[in-house]
């Protein structure tokens, strides 16, 4: 079965998601690496364990 032609929403919705992709050379991952830097420095060690993964599955579920 022949596949459609893309059209304008196609379109659309793909830079919609990519837009909202979290990638090493965007500002919003600078925003978020500041934010959970900053978070980790004035935390104490056990709540530093909790806040990377936390920040880390954030970060995985953004990219992917």
């Amino acid at each position: 079965m022949a596949r459609p032609a893309p059209n304008a929403l196609d379109y659309i919705a793909y830079r919609v998601v990519a837009a909202a992709l979290m990638v090493f050379t965007s500002l919003q991952f600078v925003a978020f690496f500041v934010l959970v830097y900053a978070a980790y420095r004035v935390m104490p060690h056990r709540g530093q364990n909790w806040l990377l993964v936390v920040a880390s599955y954030y970060f995985y579920a953004a990219w992917d």
